[in-house]
């Protein structure tokens, strides 16, 4: 089996495509390309199914404008393209199945309509006229599979059209009554085959295989990709831009989707630009964490996803952030308590939160502290109760996901503070990354 594929992505846009040139990075290089009188054909990036580029082809009254390849000879062989008219009129053997350049085994045409043509050795009558339309400024993907039959009765050819890479035809057309010849395939090749005069169409991601089980399928797409800048402090009320960095591989980046993490943020502030490159707002209050989420789509459907914090410092005493922050979060509500993980700035037991039933397996409860900073010293107060006494309570103080310190702590039915002091405060790099936990074990 060979597979010859073209996304004509290795070129440079407006220079004449030639066997030469097309190799390389746009895959197999053609055996030969015809441009003759004012017919052009060449690297052009104002339209790609995929990637950067595609062919222009541009034919003529007065000449022909193609690129073929000449094949390991078979009896059967399977084609695709994606095709791009901007409007529909009559196209002469957009794709050619030969013996060679003369001797036609199969075809497809474009009528004036812009539905697709068949064609066997019968002539230009053709044996197959679609229902479907090539819908102008917009990508199809044509798909034919032909076998040689042993007689001039009994050829294969299996056809669809597809709107880009659907999987779902909106035609297709089977005939097992071909008059195909008996001779093998030798050339298949694509552009206007015949002398007409159109406007300029364009050809991506020609591929043919000589050994083919079925259509050759829609070009598998590469997901994009994006990056947005690592988290950052920022001032109360100031004013905050955010870029992402996005780039697809195979196309273009179609559009851009901003959103705060409501339940990774204790503040949604209102975003500008969303739809965009570049996201704006208004930073909140100081003691804010705001988690943004951009998701990019390419121009096939596939998405990238980035996150990245935007924090608010407080810089006098911190409290823990009333949020479900991380897969660590377990906290639960009991009591009187009004919001989730606020013990911390709790003195008169109004809030609260609940640690796991002591059991024989260690288990740890995190939250996230607000953000802060930087300073020369930390001393972090828990209020702690228990229901019955018994088992371990040990408190935590991380760094992401960094352990800098723990204190074991008292254990009473009656609501008490512990100072825990941090030793090493000089030891903490990212005081907007801060996590308390509680830890309790039999």
């Amino acid at each position: 089996m060979t597979r010859y594929s073209n996304s004509f992505d290795g070129g440079t846009t407006s220079v004449a495509i030639s066997p030469a040139n097309s190799g390389g990075g746009s895959g197999t290089a053609f055996d030969g390309v015809n441009a003759t009188g004012a017919a052009t054909v060449l690297y052009d990036n104002t339209h790609s199914a995929h990637g950067s580029l595609a062919a222009e082809f541009s034919p003529a009254s007065d000449g022909l404008a193609f690129v073929y390849w000449n094949l390991t000879a078979a009896n059967r062989v399977a084609a695709h393209i994606y095709m791009y008219v901007t409007k529909n009129e009559q196209l002469g053997r957009i794709l050619w199945f030969g013996v060679n350049g003369s001797t036609r085994i199969a075809s497809l045409t474009v009528n004036p309509s812009g539905t697709v043509r068949i064609e066997d050795q019968t002539g230009s009558a053709g044996i197959h006229d679609t229902t479907a339309t090539l819908t102008p400024n917009a990508w199809t993907r044509l798909e034919i599979d032909v076998t040689v039959g042993t007689t001039t009765s009994n050829g294969v050819i299996n056809f669809a059209m597809y709107a880009g890479d659907s999987t779902t035809p909106t035609d297709t057309f089977t005939t097992s009554t071909a008059n195909l010849g008996t001779t093998t395939i030798g050339r298949v090749q694509t552009g206007a085959y015949t002398s007409v005069t159109a406007s300029p169409f364009w050809i991506d991601d020609f591929a043919v295989d000589n050994a083919p089980t079925g259509f050759i399928g829609p070009v598998s797409n590469t997901p994009p990709t994006v990056t947005l800048p690592a988290s950052q402090d920022v001032a109360a009320s100031g004013a905050v831009s955010v870029t992402a960095t996005a780039n697809d591989p195979d196309g273009s980046i179609a559009s851009y989707a901003w959103a705060v993490l409501a339940d990774q943020s204790s503040n949604v502030p209102t975003l500008s630009g969303a739809s965009t490159a570049t996201v704006s707002f208004t930073a909140p209050a100081a003691g804010n964490l705001i988690t943004l989420q951009c998701v990019v789509t390419d121009n096939g459907g596939e998405t990238a996803t980035a996150t990245t914090e935007v924090r608010v410092p407080v810089s006098g005493n911190a409290t823990t952030l009333p949020i479900d922050y991380g897969a660590n979060s377990a906290w639960t509500l009991v009591g009187a308590a009004s919001s989730k993980g606020a013990a911390l700035a709790d003195s008169d037991d109004t809030t609260g939160s609940q640690s796991a039933t002591y059991t024989a397996t260690q288990s740890e409860e995190r939250h996230r502290l607000q953000p802060m900073s930087q300073r020369t010293s930390l001393s972090i107060k828990p209020r702690t109760v228990v229901t019955a006494t018994g088992g371990t309570t040990t408190f935590r103080l991380y760094e992401g996901d960094t352990l800098r310190q723990e204190w074991p702590l008292s254990q009473s039915t009656t609501p008490a503070d512990q100072v825990c002091d941090v030793t090493s405060p000089n030891a903490i790099t990212d005081w907007g990354n801060l996590w308390v936990a509680w830890v309790v074990t039999n």
